[in-house]
Parts: structure tokens; sequence; C-alpha cells
């Protein structure tokens, strides 16, 4: 991977209120993986992502449905808002 590349590379999760968490898992070849837990139970996804200009694109492989927004981090951490959001965004932690 590029020195740009290798810095979003890995797993990262977020807690949320109500016993929920996202893991999403960005891997070198521009493959991910999100699941989302909650009260124990998990669904993911998986597909393929962009990450250009500080923005995050992920395109689920099962539907294309895309999921973009702004990216904004270093290296222990970063905040994913979603394009539209009325939020802060989801404060992801490295796992």
């Amino acid at each position: 991977p590029s020195a740009s590349a290798a810095g979003h590379v890995g797993t990262w999760s977020v807690k949320l209120p109500g016993s929920q968490s996202v893991q999403l898992t960005l891997n070198d070849n521009r493959s991910f993986t999100w699941t989302a837990t909650k009260q124990g139970k998990s669904s993911s996804f998986a597909g393929q992502y962009r990450m250009e200009s500080g923005r995050l694109t992920l395109v689920r492989s099962s539907d294309l449905q895309q999921m973009a927004g702004s990216w904004t981090g270093q290296d222990a951490s970063f905040t994913f808002k979603l394009d539209g959001a009325t939020n802060s965004g989801l404060v992801f932690s490295r796992s």
C-alpha cells in the first residue's frame, strides 16, 4: 500500500448508545467489512471502498448501495460523517 493508504488500513470500532457498536475493517486491497451489533446481534455487509481527498465511500457488494462522507482523523482515530447527516458523525478508534 502507498503511504497515504497505510494510515486508514486496519480494523476500527465505535461504541454507540443502547448496547450498539460498529466495527469497520478496511483492507489494503480496497475491500471492507462493516459489522453492526445491537444488543448482541450482529449484521454485516462487505464491498469495496474508495478513499480520496478526505472522503470515504463504501460500496456494498450485494446491491451497490453507497455510504459516503467525510473522513477526518489521524492514526489512532477518525470521524466518519455521512453526507447529509445532522449529527457530528461516528468517531472510530483503531481496534
